[in-house]
């Protein structure tokens, strides 16, 4: 079984997305950078990609019988979709193991509404490593916190009058204006009893979508390593017992 070559990717992919985090940080201030760490980003993809396509292959040998040929891991955007994929490219596979199906089928995106990133993984992955790096959209971020009292996101032209925060048994009046970039003159002047942490962050989307790279790639390798875990116990199961 591949197993062991899925787990060698997936620790590459780690140490990348180290190396990815740590870019984050250092072009934080540096608004002239537009985008980041692209062929690493590129070939963390491929990587995520072929730990799909791994998977495939050993499901092909090990459930289905089969050897040779090119087996790559199905995605598609709807249940109705995906039965027809795997009618269509692993025709056997339902019978032969439903829970090797119902664990293929769980990583699909219709079944990960709220964040789904199966489908622009491997089209990613697919056109972009015999196309061009994969271009991103920087976006700046600034979060405000004063304890006690309210934390903001890159909210705009905010304005507190008349407000008042607890402390102890006192009342502590607050006033200031936050412009849209975050700045504000005023909190300098708060109370010494209270805090205003201002933290930048920058955030790279993938073009055309509004996922940023780092937490995406997370994201998959999270959940590839997950369905892995669950995927091999089975075809491990399947080949004990038969």
């Amino acid at each position: 079984m591949r197993y062991d070559d899925i787990k060698e990717l997936l620790a590459e992919v780690e140490e990348s997305l180290l190396v990815i985090k740590d870019k984050y940080e250092e072009v934080t201030l540096s608004k002239d950078v537009r985008e980041i760490a692209k062929p690493k980003i590129l070939a963390t993809m491929v990587q995520l990609r072929s730990c799909l396509d791994y998977c495939m292959k050993d499901i092909n040998e090990i459930v289905l019988k089969q050897n040779g040929g090119k087996q790559y891991f199905p995605y598609t955007d709807t249940k109705r979709r995906f039965k027809e994929k795997i009618k269509s490219d692993y025709p056997k596979l339902r019978n032969e193991n439903s829970n090797v199906y119902a664990i293929l089928e769980s990583v699909q995106d219709f079944n990960n509404t709220e964040y789904s990133w199966l489908s622009l993984l491997c089209r990613k992955a697919n056109k972009n490593k015999h196309d061009s790096l994969i271009k991103q959209s920087r976006q700046d971020n600034f979060t405000i916190d004063i304890p006690g009292f309210m934390k903001i996101e890159n909210s705009t032209n905010i304005t507190v009058e008349n407000c008042a925060v607890a402390f102890g048994n006192d009342l502590i009046p607050l006033n200031f204006t936050i412009d849209e970039n975050g700045q504000s003159s005023d909190l300098k002047l708060l109370d010494k009893r209270l805090s205003a942490e201002r933290i930048d962050w920058v955030t790279f989307n993938i073009e055309g979508t509004d996922k940023d790279v780092l937490e995406f790639l997370t994201k998959c390798t999270r959940e590839i390593r997950c369905m892995v875990e669950k995927l091999y116990k089975e075809l491990t199961n399947q080949r004990t017992n038969h």
